[in-house]
């Protein structure tokens, strides 16, 4: 057995494993910001009178929530931050 080889190659994915979760953590810091401004539209929905306004935050919302939906079930990430019942 090449040594070598095999410490480059634990270092090769314990390189990917890392860029894949930094990755991963800035997604979800994107997700909790699409939340945010989720909230934000909600409540310009409320305040405004504009009927064409409205329906643009609320096309908005739809396509936000669409994302965080479609990459939660990707990665999982509402499995992980529930709270498990035991």
């Amino acid at each position: 057995m090449n040594t070598d080889k095999i410490i480059n190659e634990f270092q090769n994915i314990n390189s990917k494993l890392s860029t894949y979760e930094n990755e991963r953590i800035t997604l979800q810091l994107k997700l909790k910001e699409l939340d945010k401004e989720i909230k934000k539209l909600n409540d310009k929905i409320k305040k405004e009178t504009d009927v064409v306004l409205k329906s643009l935050y609320k096309s908005k919302i739809v396509a936000n929530q669409y994302f965080i939906d479609e990459i939660n079930k990707i990665f999982s990430f509402q499995a992980e931050n529930s709270k498990k019942v035991k």
